[in-house]
């Protein structure tokens, strides 16, 4: 199991994703355009390969120190009550900071999921 992933979503990378109705941890095997082949190393068996496009992957990669620096600026950042208008400079930062807000709300369940599948994986060896 690789234990330093490549950055999201290159090939080598982990996410989440959607998988019988339950979130999952997937790593990209491959890219073609817009899509991905991801594996699904929690499940046993043969779940096998699959193609799905990037957008139903969840990046959940920790935030960089750098990206926490931006995240803490683009919080105080003053908003208003509701999304700005698309196409502002103002909505470009809206859509940083959601986008950042995420990964950081789902950075500890990928870091969960990445230290069951390392479990599974030692007691595959042992």
């Amino acid at each position: 199991m690789l234990r330093t992933p490549a950055p999201f979503p290159q090939v080598g990378s982990y996410a989440l994703t959607i998988h019988q109705d339950e979130i999952t941890l997937a790593r990209i095997q491959g890219r073609n355009g817009e899509d991905a082949t991801i594996s699904l190393p929690l499940f046993s068996g043969a779940s096998g390969n699959r193609t799905v496009p990037l957008g139903e992957l969840i990046d959940a990669t920790p935030l960089s120190d750098d990206e926490a620096s931006e995240w803490s600026a683009l919080n105080q950042f003053d908003f208003g009550t509701s999304p700005p208008r698309a196409g502002t400079a103002k909505r470009v930062h809206w859509d940083r900071y959601r986008a950042l807000t995420e990964r950081d709300i789902q950075s500890p369940v990928l870091e969960r999921l990445l230290d069951l599948a390392a479990g599974q994986t030692e007691r595959r060896a042992a």
